[in-house]
């Protein structure tokens, strides 16, 4: 279980995560979801990490961010290659780590007010 609550204007923090469920300030989460660097919280149709496929990553760099997390679930667990090779093509960082992992490293870099984007597969 991780927690943190500080929080700063206008950047969602997770202020709690197990598998199954997601706090964002107020707000619980039972789904997968994206963060978007501006900080809007959304639904991600992704499912499992073999899910994810180029038209993902494209609605991903729409947002035109600087790095991407991805948080596979309870375990750690990679992508297709081509999709950190996308990633990679446009320039744009990728991480890819447990979500319980990826929520600690989102917060961090949300916090040093980086332009990040989030994926977390919440089962």
């Amino acid at each position: 279980m991780m927690t943190l609550t500080e929080e700063r204007a206008n950047r969602p923090i997770i202020s709690n995560y197990t598998p199954g469920k997601m706090i964002i300030g107020e707000n619980s989460y039972d789904h997968n979801l994206l963060i978007t660097p501006s900080g809007k919280v959304l639904t991600w149709s992704v499912q499992h990490i073999n899910d994810l496929e180029a038209m993902h990553c494209q609605e991903m760099i729409a947002y035109q961010p600087e790095i991407v997390i991805i948080g596979t679930g309870q375990t750690h667990q990679l992508p297709n290659l081509s999709i950190i090779h996308y990633f990679s093509n446009h320039r744009i960082g990728i991480e890819i780590m447990s979500t319980s992992a990826a929520c600690r490293t989102y917060n961090i870099l949300a916090l040093e007010d980086r332009h990040v984007l989030a994926g977390f597969i919440i089962s």
